[in-house]
């Protein structure tokens, strides 16, 4: 014991019995969440760069395809603008480097026996010597402008020249921010509809080419803008409204889907299109809402199926709850991409988040077996049977008269608090410890709780102790005389103390009001 004052043990044993009893009579009981109250897979779309993931996107959503449409690798407008056409045209999205076409690329137009390329974007996006190399094996075709919203608008004219496009939606959304656009880019791509970019208010030559579609009857599917007041402004939406009431047979103006970030405007979008649209929740995709490239290629995948894009950028992403509440429709899910662009640690929070059916809070939450993973923003960043693996095969080698188990490692100033709810052992929690320093060793074995009391101490106080063997305790770090507030001695992590282990105040409380005696307690 500390300065080797011994506290009179004996005196304790009575009162310890007492204690004992209220203890285990009133040790709390486990609240069992189920993790499996829904059965869902996942598969991952992911490969070495943007253009092998697009290329597994590709690979699992056509066996064939006359057309191909390229993108440069950095051109996300491009890729969201040609998503209808795509769905138009039932074809993949693929990207090009600006000098070269990727093998990757190449060989997947070899294997989807691709006949005519639309290259999309100008010559900055995909130069004049990709184009060159293409137009020996297939018939090319570019569409691009000055900039995306007149890549945007030959995009659009090609479609009506053609008379692809479908007459049940036309998207509007922001062309400097890509989250907007993407969130729609796979109902587009089902509808075949066109998606309309803008700076926020619409040009003079966009109002010009929105009104020469109305007389046209090309404007003839609900307006639907995407993004709120910030992302297009009030104005523009009433032109779209009026040009949608001009140009359709509906009674009713553009409606705005919105929310108060990307991934609240991703869950209502996502909402929208399953109950106005016919998308359903079946095989969604998620995929970040931070860095576009491997969502824009899946539109294709996720459209052909009729399935969605749910954005995601931390475990407080909206989009993650609402695909949760809907896990029941859901069966396979998908992700976009690799640990670069979906952490892992988010991944394992997505899949327990559907498991359970709704968003994890942060902290933890006790599974079925009654251990615990824990979530930041970061996503789940542990779960205690793995984190914990070598400590929990350790706590098999030993037996407890209760459903409790302490082992003190010593070299590292851990003890680790097991519990047993059902029947196997489960980490309860983890303190840091002081415990004995070289020339005055915490005694090593095995041993069982014993006996316990408030405090003890001469010069100073530590608060409640509770025995393990002799005169070894678990017990508080030092405080001046009478204190618990005043600390003399508050060390911990090293090796320092006469013997005992010394805790946080809290932490030897815990021990003190919950561990029964009899308790197994293992010191190495």
């Amino acid at each position: 014991m500390e300065n080797r004052v011994r506290c009179q043990l004996a005196v304790g044993l009575v009162a310890a019995f007492f204690v004992m009893m209220i203890v285990c009579s009133s040790f709390p009981a486990f609240a069992y969440a189920d993790e499996n109250a829904n059965s869902v897979s996942s598969k991952t779309y992911a490969g070495e760069t943007r253009f092998d993931t697009a290329v597994e996107q590709s690979k699992a959503a056509f066996s064939n395809s006359e057309y191909a449409i390229l993108v440069g690798s950095e051109g996300w407008p491009d890729a969201l603008s040609v998503s209808g056409l795509s769905g138009a045209l039932s074809c993949p999205i693929l990207y090009s480097a600006t000098d070269s076409l990727p093998s990757a690329t190449s060989s997947e137009m070899d294997r989807l026996g691709v006949q005519k390329v639309l290259v999309v974007g100008g010559q900055g996006s995909i130069g004049s010597a990709v184009e060159s190399s293409l137009q020996k094996k297939y018939q090319v075709i570019r569409l691009g402008g000055e900039n995306r919203y007149e890549t945007q608008s030959e995009i659009y004219k090609y479609g009506v020249q053609n008379n692809l496009w479908g007459s049940d939606f036309v998207f509007f959304a922001n062309g400097e921010s890509f989250p907007d656009a993407l969130s729609v880019s796979a109902v587009a791509y089902a509808h075949k509809s066109p998606i309309f970019l803008t700076s926020g208010d619409l040009s003079e030559s966009q109002e010009d080419m929105l009104l020469l579609a109305a007389d046209d009857g090309c404007l003839k599917g609900q307006a639907v803008v995407v993004g709120g007041e910030s992302a297009i402004s009030q104005k523009a939406e009433g032109f779209i409204s009026g040009v949608n009431l001009y140009g359709s047979s509906n009674e009713h103006s553009a409606i705005r889907l919105s929310g108060e970030d990307r991934y609240q405007t991703n869950s209502n979008v996502n909402e929208w299109a399953v109950s106005d649209a016919g998308m359903t929740w079946k095989n969604i995709a998620f995929a970040s809402g931070e860095k576009p490239y491997d969502a824009l290629t899946g539109s294709g995948l996720q459209g052909r199926q009729s399935s969605l894009i749910a954005l995601v950028g931390n475990a407080y992403s909206s989009s993650i709850g609402t695909a949760a509440r809907n896990v029941s429709s859901i069966g396979e899910y998908r992700v976009f991409g690799g640990n670069a662009a979906i952490s892992s640690n988010l991944k394992k929070y997505i899949n327990y988040s559907l498991r359970f059916g709704y968003a994890l809070p942060m902290g933890g939450t006790q599974l079925s077996d009654g251990s615990y993973i824990w979530s930041d923003w970061s996503g789940v960043y542990r779960e205690d049977n793995s984190y914990y693996a070598w400590w929990l095969e350790r706590a098999n080698w030993y037996s407890s008269a209760t459903n409790l188990e302490i082992i003190v490692d010593t070299g590292s100033n851990q003890v680790v608090v097991f519990e047993r709810p059902r029947g196997k052992w489960i980490v309860n929690r983890t303190m840091t410890c002081t415990s004995g320093a070289w020339n005055t060793p915490t005694v090593k074995g095995q041993f069982v709780v014993g006996s316990r009391g408030k405090s003890f101490g001469h010069g100073y106080t530590c608060w409640y102790w509770t025995q393990f063997y002799g005169n070894y305790l678990f017990h508080s770090v030092l405080y001046n005389p009478g204190s618990m507030t005043s600390v003399q001695d508050g060390r911990l992590g090293i090796n320092a103390s006469h013997g005992c282990v010394r805790l946080a105040l809290d932490n030897a409380k815990w021990i003190y009001d919950t561990i029964p005696s009899g308790t197994r307690v293992v010191v190495w």
